[in-house]
């Protein structure tokens, strides 16, 4: 899990993230960037310098916004996750990110989905 990069001003960071297959006590499991139609996909961030405030997990396909889900950050440090199933049709390119509440982009992950 690489650090993110940090947008110019920001307080926050996301020292840590990941996807894969899982979540196991607060933390990431099966991290990989490959799956397959019909399995769930966990974006994990640990988010710091952001208490009290909303983090957004923004989940595209090919390009296109699918799906985002607010994280309130609670605590100075502060693992989240969310997650997708990939249904039938969601093979191709994806990419999740975690942005701040003005929209950029803290961090990043891109991964693929093939067909069953």
């Amino acid at each position: 899990m690489a650090p993110a990069p940090l947008p110019p001003g920001s307080g926050a960071s996301i020292p840590e993230l990941g996807v894969g297959r899982g979540i196991a006590g607060h933390d990431l499991t099966g991290q990989t960037t490959r799956f397959t139609e019909g399995e769930r996909v966990y974006f994990w961030t640990r988010i710091e310098g952001a208490a009290g405030q909303t983090i957004q997990h923004v989940w595209l396909h090919d390009g296109k916004e699918v799906l985002r889900v607010p994280i309130r950050v609670q605590a100075k440090r502060w693992r989240s996750h969310s997650w997708k199933v990939l249904n039938h049709g969601s093979s191709g390119k994806w990419v999740v990110e975690a942005r701040d509440s003005s929209g950029r982009v803290l961090a990043r992950r891109e991964f693929s989905c093939r067909p069953r």
